[in-house]
């Protein structure tokens, strides 16, 4: 049709008459609508759920890269501690050092830091421990830890330094 042909024609006659067929087309039509936004809103709310569980996650492990900065400090603290010499573990630095190191534990453990405890003769598990050595040692089983190198620490439940530990082989 022309754009004359469409001038001359009323709307009466350019109406078609509806059959079953394109009835049937019509409803499929407002059935695939209706699952698309059904689809469409249980993506939305599948989106919220996973910002939520997002924000959770962030607010529980945001501060992990601080806290892994700060841990060779912890370190430094234990093994400062651990080389004063008997007759000077009273001398008022001494107790300073060692308060400030319990402050700095007790900061880190109000936000849900704890220290692994891993023990000689306890087994290798490498989703806990980092082997930084080997040692032949007929008296420890194989894979069993024989020395603890340095803490290893949670955030919560995860791992966020592995203990480093010497293992027993054969």
């Amino acid at each position: 049709m022309t754009p004359m042909d469409h001038a001359d024609n009323p709307p009466e006659q350019e109406e078609q008459v509806a059959t079953p067929q394109s009835d049937e087309v019509v409803t499929n039509v407002e059935i695939d609508y209706e699952d698309r936004w059904k689809r469409s809103l249980a993506d939305i709310e599948n989106l919220k759920k996973r910002q939520e569980a997002d924000r959770h996650t962030l607010l529980r492990f945001g501060q992990q890269s601080l806290i892994e900065d700060i841990l060779p400090i912890l370190d430094n603290f234990s093994r400062a501690t651990k080389a004063v010499p008997a007759d000077q573990a009273q001398n008022p630095w001494v107790v300073g050092m060692q308060y400030i190191q319990k402050q700095l534990l007790d900061v880190l453990l109000n936000n849900g830091v704890i220290e692994m405890t891993v023990l000689a003769g306890d087994t290798f598990d490498a989703a806990k421990h980092e082997a930084i050595g080997t040692t032949v040692n007929e008296e420890v089983p194989e894979d069993h830890v024989i020395e603890v190198v340095s803490t290893g620490y949670l955030l919560h439940d995860r791992v966020i330094r592995p203990a480093h530990v010497i293992v027993s082989t054969r």
